[in-house]
């Protein structure tokens, strides 16, 4: 109250949701927690970045659960430009112990009744959830697949197509992850998979669009007339029309995984990936050391 009107901002702030509703549950005992939630903050990726996994370190301290395993989900397909790079600001918190994440990048809802922000299938997250807890809190390893496909290793060769200068990239995967590799559209799309989730980082510094990639052995092939590339991208976009998934079918059929968007650096500049430049551009004065031999 400033002496002449109320606030209307019935949103509130950080102080105000610890106090009120989690230092009520101070003395429970808690096996794990899951998170849900990002969207507030996609303004400021670096922050989040900082702050998550500095929060999630808190609760392990003042609720004396030094072994708290904790999952988030991250932000689902939703037309926000600044959103690809905040997806990638949430998993510095996978880098602390028992902390897991699960994909939401194919459960995308434009037409929800609630708002495109707030996607209906909760189901299908709910069952990411339940394999990341499986995994890491009971410890449950042979034979089962919590993840899309993992980003293991980058390839490159030289050769044409067409008679056109050509280059060829193979993508594998973290073995286990990419049984039955395939694409799939995203539900609601519009090009669908007619145009594939995959970009490629030019000596110009522009992200270059591939359509052309095949399944081969539970590795992603794609060609490019691109020459010189520095970096590859998967899925690195507000809402992605085709997704890559393990298992059968895609984000309705609830028994593949969507593999999470990816950036790879041929030259990495030392800054993280939420910032947009990862990937460093050597001087056009210079003569980098040939890209193609990076694995």
């Amino acid at each position: 109250n400033n002496g002449d009107s109320f606030s209307t901002d019935v949103n509130p702030q950080a102080m105000q949701l610890w106090n009120a509703m989690i230092h009520p549950f101070i003395n429970m005992r808690f096996t794990g927690a899951v998170w849900y939630q990002g969207e507030a903050n996609a303004d400021n990726a670096a922050s989040y970045a900082c702050r998550f996994p500095a929060m999630i370190t808190d609760w392990r301290e003042k609720f004396d659960l030094p072994d708290l395993s904790f999952f988030f989900v991250q932000l689902a397909a939703f037309s926000d430009a600044r959103w690809p790079n905040f997806r990638s600001a949430q998993l510095a918190a996978a880098q602390l112990p028992k902390v897991g994440y699960v994909t939401a990048i194919d459960l995308g809802d434009p037409s929800s009744p609630h708002g495109a922000i707030h996607p209906r299938r909760k189901q299908e997250v709910g069952r990411r959830l339940s394999l990341s807890a499986r995994s890491i809190q009971y410890e449950e390893r042979e034979g089962l697949v919590y993840a899309g496909p993992t980003l293991a290793g980058v390839q490159f060769t030289h050769g044409t197509s067409n008679e056109e200068s050509t280059t060829f990239i193979r993508l594998s995967f973290v073995p286990g992850t990419a049984d039955n590799l395939h694409t799939m559209q995203a539900p609601e799309c519009d090009k669908c998979c007619s145009e594939l989730p995959f970009q490629v980082l030019d000596i110009t510094g522009k992200w270059v669009t591939v359509n052309n990639g095949v399944v081969i052995n539970s590795e992603m092939h794609l060609s490019t007339n691109t020459s010189a590339i520095l970096g590859v991208r998967y899925a690195w976009e507000a809402y992605p029309q085709c997704l890559m998934y393990n298992g059968q079918g895609g984000a309705d059929d609830h028994t593949g995984i969507a593999a999470a968007p990816f950036e790879w650096c041929a030259y990495p500049s030392g800054k993280p990936s939420w910032t947009g430049e990862a990937c460093n551009i050597p001087g056009s004065n210079a003569a980098p050391e040939d890209p193609f031999e990076v694995l």
